[in-house]
């Protein structure tokens, strides 16, 4: 038998040692006092002899060949005495509590458990020399038969050891140990920002990261109580889409410019597209995530279901129109914006066309969804409502006939709203477009105008020859925009602007 030896410990590592001594101690004082008291726990022994606090737990403890050496002056507890036993053998003790001072070394070999009541009782002779684990029959006794002193004796030690464990913790002065939490990943929203402004807010910048499937769910969330708990100033979103430059913007930062608050700006330009609208510029940073398009491809509805629902992202968006980079507006912003807001119908072109270029571009496999009689062609620029702007980016009944069934030389973007609302909302669309286009020069596209072709008389052509309902009255102002104007009539654009347009109001 080998006693081990180590370096003295500090007076620090001795007082916090004697401390978890002192809670171990008592710990097993009270769970074998209280068994014995309430008749008895199975393998529960208890060596009533004093404990040393002093050298508790201060020497490591090995464990050789299923046999564990307990160097001298050591506390013996349950913790201790927990390894199943390699030898059994009769009157031996297995997962016994001991609690008590051993003088020398021993080797002790733990067996079978002892009778429920069991109170272990280690002879004057055990504290010497080598045992070999085996319990004399008459050292075994129930601890009910005891005098009911030991227990008041047990409860008084134990409140002693607590006051004394107590009191060397204070000597020694140990410092709390602080627990460091890892910061978590997961931020909910409440965390960030809990009040009404979260959901009123529109987005700080229109850069995302989202996908069209996830900016559309996003998108066609809808309050159900109409009556806003704020004060709400509806807003009119502009959305451009355009190939790249936008060669108008003079005319239409001139066209804005007063009436912030009262406007959004969208931009669905080609990918690989960089503008550099300067900071003051009513186009600074307001481009879209955007994929590339391709005229006359269903790529076109794509863009045009993508700037709706990144407007949409903003709740103050009212009123949505679709413009390109030839659009110019033929009214100052008042104008446009009175008229637009009170509208009750949604500005959508939808006709019958039963020529080649109408009803024959209807494919049998549009049915059940569209039959050919309700199959309409209309032009491309739109101005849609809130609502009507939810209806077409949550549509999948519709979308799917047409993307699968809807190909040149039937053009998605020519039949699919018009033909869509035609079906589902027949009641809230004009059923005319408040876009501009002249047609009379023929072809397979409308006219685009050149600096030449801007003079007085052209403008008053667009804006005086006008008929038409508006919330189903007489109204002499029937386009708000008008198409396609080159680059080249930036110039003379800007010089009659003030006069004929009222940008200058």
């Amino acid at each position: 038998m080998s006693t081990m030896s180590k370096k003295k410990p500090s007076p620090l590592r001795r007082g916090f040692h004697a401390m978890c001594g002192a809670v171990r101690c008592v710990r097993d004082l009270f769970v074998c006092g209280a068994a014995g008291a309430i008749g008895g726990y199975p393998g529960c022994a208890l060596a009533p002899v004093t404990c040393d606090f002093t050298g508790a737990y201060k020497a490591s403890r090995t464990h050789v060949d299923g046999v564990r050496e307990l160097p001298s002056a050591a506390l013996l507890s349950s913790s201790l005495l927990t390894q199943k036993p390699r030898v059994s053998a009769p009157s031996t003790v297995r997962g016994a509590a001991v609690v008590g001072r051993i003088d020398e070394d021993v080797e002790c070999e733990f067996g079978d458990e002892l009778p429920v009541g069991s109170n272990l009782l280690l002879p004057r002779g055990f504290g010497h020399g080598e045992w070999n684990g085996t319990v004399p029959k008459d050292s075994i006794s129930s601890f009910s038969s005891q005098n009911p002193k030991i227990l008041i004796s047990l409860v008084v030690l134990s409140v002693g050891l607590l006051i004394l464990s107590f009191y060397m913790t204070r000597y020694f002065y140990l410092q709390p140990i602080t627990v460091l939490r890892s910061s978590s990943s997961f931020n909910p929203w409440f965390g960030e920002q809990s009040d009404l402004s979260r959901w009123i807010t529109p987005p700080s910048t229109l850069m995302h990261t989202m996908s069209d499937e996830e900016l559309f769910w996003r998108a066609s969330f809808v309050p159900e109580i109409k009556q806003c708990p704020y004060k709400r100033v509806p807003k009119v979103a502009f959305m451009f889409l355009t190939r790249g430059p936008l060669p108008l913007h003079p005319l239409w930062e001139k066209f804005f410019e007063g009436h912030k608050g009262r406007y959004s700006i969208y931009v669905h330009s080609l990918p690989d597209y960089h503008p550099d609208f300067p900071p003051n510029s009513v186009f600074y940073r307001r481009q879209i995530p955007s994929q590339v398009v391709m005229w006359g491809d269903r790529s076109i509805c794509d863009a045009e279901r993508r700037l709706l629902a990144n407007a949409l992202l903003d709740l103050s968006n009212e009123r949505f129109v679709l413009l390109s980079e030839s659009c110019i507006p033929i009214y100052g912003f008042s104008i446009i914006y009175q008229y637009l807001v009170k509208s009750r119908y949604s500005f959508v072109g939808s006709f019958d066309d039963p020529r080649p270029f109408g009803r024959g571009r209807y494919r049998p496999n549009m049915a059940p969804e569209v039959n050919i009689t309700q199959w309409r062609k209309g032009p491309q620029w739109f101005e849609v409502d809130r609502k009507l702007a939810i209806d077409i980016i949550k549509d999948t009944k519709y979308y799917a006939k047409f993307k699968e069934f809807c190909k040149p030389p039937c053009y998605m973007d020519e039949h699919y709203i018009p033909t869509m609302f035609t079906v589902e909302s027949p009641d809230l669309i004009a059923n005319r477009s408040v876009t501009w286009v002249d047609w009379s020069r023929g072809g397979s596209h409308p006219a685009t105008f050149g600096k030449g072709d801007i003079n007085e008389a052209f403008l008053k052509r667009i804006t005086e020859e006008q008929k038409c309902l508006h919330n189903n009255q007489p109204s002499s102002i029937c386009f708000l925009f008008a198409r396609k104007f080159s680059p080249s009539t930036l110039e003379p654009l800007l010089q009659f602007a003030p006069s004929l347009f009222g940008l200058d109001q």
